[in-house]
């Protein structure tokens, strides 16, 4: 998680809304689909952290916890729903991710990555309100 976060220019210091854009843009990009070896824990092992003892399992939900925080800190508008909205982001970062991973269509893994980074953008723009 650290390096992935490094490497993508994650600076968990800069906690502002640039920051999750950067997150966001750089998760769910064609150049972290296709980096196998650089990959996120998240995005490599969901199934065999299922399947792990609970110290392989707190690892991961700290990762987790990391990519929430960081949604939670650069979007907070003093709303209630920021935590359900950042949880949402992560989900679809993941989650947009692993199937865009298991999918041997080249063209339909780019529409689901894609659609999963317009869906993440656009939710760090909406009116909580409205969700």
């Amino acid at each position: 998680g650290a390096q992935w976060r490094d490497d993508a220019g994650i600076d968990m210091s800069n906690l502002s809304p640039e920051m999750s854009r950067q997150m966001i843009d750089s998760y769910l990009s064609a150049d972290h689909l296709q980096d196998i070896d650089g990959q996120c824990p998240m995005i490599a092992l969901p199934s065999d952290i299922a399947r792990g003892n609970s110290d392989v399992q707190k690892s991961y939900q700290d990762l987790l916890n990391a990519m929430v925080f960081l949604f939670e800190r650069c979007l907070t508008r003093g709303e209630q729903d920021e935590r359900k909205r950042s949880l949402a982001l992560a989900a679809m970062c993941v989650g947009g991710m692993v199937l865009a991973r298991t999918l041997p269509e080249s063209g339909l893994a780019a529409e689901v990555r894609q659609a999963a980074h317009d869906m993440a953008v656009e939710l760090t723009h909406s009116n909580p309100n409205q969700i």
